[in-house]
């Protein structure tokens, strides 16, 4: 009696083992997350863009698509299709996949949304910048940094034609572009000062 315990406890054993592991003709979990993720990619860009172009043929999209997916991977759709069907009939297998695929996408959101973050505080750190700037303006009367960057321009773009033109023509030429940037004043004063 107690050797049939311990071959049905070693069966039980051998058999969870098996649970887990999956059979060389059969793409591994890795490999077949990476290819799910791919062809979740490919979906959102259909449903994003394909879907509301009226001259295209979505299903001949998203095959498109997936045979792109399938190419990039070096497997061909009876692979996947043999391979998904071996994971849904071992479920945990899949659902751990899936699990895996969720957190990928999670942190793929959380990054976008850092970026998002990143680019609307620089956004705002430049609109605070031309702020402080119109006030400065606002102050002297002047741009004084603005006369500096439109002679830096004038020194670097056009310096061939400077150095080929009289020198006094070139004084006469960046005096008159000072004097006019001088003379403009804004339209309106800001609201936030």
């Amino acid at each position: 009696m107690k050797y049939w315990m311990i071959i049905i406890v070693f069966l039980m054993g051998t058999a969870c083992s098996d649970l887990n592991s999956v059979p060389q003709q059969y793409l591994q979990p890795a490999k077949m997350q990476d290819v799910l993720w791919d062809m979740m990619l490919a979906d959102r860009f259909i449903e994003q863009y394909v879907k509301y172009n009226q001259t295209l043929d979505v299903e001949k999209e998203r095959f498109t698509r997936y045979a792109e997916v399938f190419a990039v991977h070096n497997i061909d759709y009876d692979q996947f299709k043999e391979s998904m069907d071996y994971y849904v009939s071992r479920p945990d297998q899949l659902k751990a996949i899936y699990v895996d695929l969720n957190k990928k996408r999670e942190a793929v959101k959380l990054q976008r949304e850092q970026e998002q973050q990143e680019l609307e505080e620089a956004q705002l750190k430049e609109q605070d910048s031309l702020l402080n700037l119109q006030n400065d303006t606002l102050k002297t009367g002047k741009d004084s940094s603005f006369i500096e960057q439109a002679d830096s321009l004038l020194n670097h773009n056009d310096s061939a034609k400077l150095k080929s033109a009289e020198p006094d023509s070139v004084k006469k030429i960046i005096n008159s572009l000072k004097d006019s940037i001088t003379k403009v004043q804004p339209a309106s004063r800001p609201l936030s000062q």
